[in-house]
């Protein structure tokens, strides 16, 4: 019988502890005994050899795959999965995950078999479209581009900064440049004035100039946060125009226009012909509700706020911090993404930082990130963690033999104050 590596009762092989031991499935720990680890190298229909093996740094499998010929791509290396690799793998007990190490030591490959074991694990709960690799650069997606596939799953959104802005942010601001070194914006202390709010004007009955939305704002508790100020400004924009949609509906124009659409403009705004005997009212609005919906689309954009004066104001003007206030404006989030991975923690600014966590709410989404330690031997404290995780506590620390070469890595798990 062949069971998958991600599977519970896999959980034994990687653990490496013979003799009585355990493993969890279905709620509950299912004793066992281990007595041998077997390691076999098939090619094709063949069987090129096994080894009956201890502990993982000495495999003779894991020595021969290290000295293989390197490619392009990223291998997927389940079968020298080590012990300690394997209790970081299969974390469940904690929200957010630090994967510390030096350079070479195989951070990314234990975070390319987490993803793959937590599709595999809770695939009633997670879908692979709720999983988010955020990545340094295109050549870095290019390089993994094969490593999911390998490890049984296909392969999650994987985004750059830059990817995940234009997703985010309107062309004309994800076209910003991203600073070296950014400001550090303090978002509570955002103000807003007159010039901060346009008009739209689609050519319309009903005409949302700045001087109105303006006002609405000015009519909102000024001892109230900034961004619910906004939200309730947009609240109340949006019953103006669904009033003056009801309005004009309920119109005897409109009811007259309605009467008069030819088969061909009938298709085109009810997929249909209106049949003799159908109420015409529904149909009235939807009509009307037609011909505002450019206006609505710029509505539910918040273009009725100028971005470009609010964001000019920020030293230096700069991508995150735009993604920053706009986010914060318009309570723009990403809520249905429940794994977030980040490659290179340590090379994203505290700006970036802020964003990410920004976007991702803590009630929905768990972090794992991968950084590099300068010095192996540095342990993170309260004092020294990166500032990704100012808000959350040390919870677990375990070294990890990595290479045959005498190096040594760290990870560090952390959770919710």
């Amino acid at each position: 019988m062949i069971y998958d590596w991600r599977s519970p009762i896999a959980d034994v092989y990687y653990q490496q502890t013979f003799g009585p031991t355990s493993y969890q499935a279905n709620g509950r720990a299912i004793a066992v005994n281990l007595d041998r680890r077997r390691q076999f190298q098939i090619q094709a229909d063949q069987l090129i050899d096994f080894f009956d093996t201890q502990i993982a740094i000495e495999d003779p499998l894991l020595l021969a795959t290290l000295k293989e010929a390197k490619t392009t791509q990223m291998s997927a290396i389940t079968t020298t999965i080590q012990k300690e690799q394997n209790a970081i793998i299969r974390q469940q007990t904690t929200d957010h995950l630090l994967i510390d190490g030096i350079a070479g030591s195989g951070k990314t490959s234990v975070i390319f078999q987490r993803i793959a074991y937590l599709l595999y694990r809770q695939r009633k709960e997670l879908a692979l479209n709720e999983v988010l690799m955020i990545s340094l650069n295109r050549l870095f997606q290019y390089y993994i581009a094969q490593v999911l596939p390998d490890l049984g799953e296909q392969t999650p959104v994987n985004l750059t900064l830059q990817q995940l802005l234009a997703q985010l942010l309107p062309s004309d601001l994800a076209a910003l440049p991203i600073a070296d070194q950014p400001a550090t914006l303090t978002i509570t202390q955002l103000t807003l004035q007159a010039s901060d709010f346009q008009s739209l004007s689609p050519g319309l009955p009903l005409t949302i100039d700045a001087a109105t939305s303006y006002q609405f704002f000015l009519k909102t508790p000024v001892d109230t946060p900034l961004d619910k100020r906004i939200q309730a400004t947009q609240q109340q924009l949006t019953s103006c125009l669904q009033e003056s949609i009801t309005n004009e509906a309920q119109s005897a124009d409109a009811l007259t226009r309605l009467e008069s659409l030819t088969e061909t403009e009938q298709q085109r705004l009810f997929d249909r012909l209106i049949r003799e005997d159908e109420p015409l009212a529904p149909l009235a609005r939807k009509m009307i509700r037609h011909d505002y919906q450019d206006l609505a689309d710029q509505l539910s954009g918040y273009q009725w706020l100028a971005f470009d004066q609010i964001i000019a104001r920020q030293t230096p003007i700069d991508a995150v911090i735009a993604a920053q206030i706009y986010a914060y404006l318009t309570h723009h989030v990403f809520p249905n993404v429940k794994q977030v991975f980040i490659d290179e923690v340590q090379d994203y600014h505290a700006s970036t930082l802020s964003l990410f966590k920004q976007l991702f709410p803590k009630h929905s989404s768990r972090f794992s990130v991968i950084s590099i330690k300068v010095l192996p031997r540095i342990k993170y404290n309260s004092n020294n963690y990166p500032p990704f995780f100012h808000n959350y506590k040390l919870r677990h620390c375990a070294q990890v033999t990595a290479h045959p070469v005498q190096s040594r890595r760290y990870l560090v798990s952390y959770s919710p104050i």
